[in-house]
């Protein structure tokens, strides 16, 4: 069963609404929009700023791993050096021993030899 409603003819009430004019909305506008772009600027520069700064960290820490690497070279040349002269009959008269368990790492870059893990033989 539909309902029918009784349509009167009552009076709309007036809104309390106000329409504004483009000037006032331009007023009551302004400092949101200036908010906004002040923001946006703070934004920027900050990131901006992190970026450099994140650019010149990377820089310097190229320079360290240059350095690093080029000492590490220089002990595996001395190492090799090193190594020609023991024999295993000087190393058991030192002290050492033959390990139970051998636990190795690739010669690899550090990313992949962290990736890979230790291995075990």
């Amino acid at each position: 069963m539909i309902r029918k409603r009784k349509i009167t003819a009552e009076p709309l009430r007036k809104s309390k609404a106000r329409v504004l004019s483009i000037p006032e909305y331009a007023r009551l506008s302004m400092p949101f929009s200036i908010l906004i772009i002040a923001i946006a600027l703070i934004g920027y520069v900050a990131l901006t700023s992190f970026t450099v700064y994140n650019t010149a960290a990377r820089s310097s820490s190229e320079e360290k791993i240059k350095e690093v690497s080029l000492r590490v070279s220089e002990h595996e040349s001395k190492l090799s050096l090193l190594e020609s002269k023991i024999t295993a009959k000087l190393a058991a008269s030192k002290g050492f021993s033959e390990p139970s368990r051998v636990k190795y790492i690739n010669a690899a870059p550090l990313s992949a030899a962290s990736a890979q893990g230790i291995s075990e033989i």
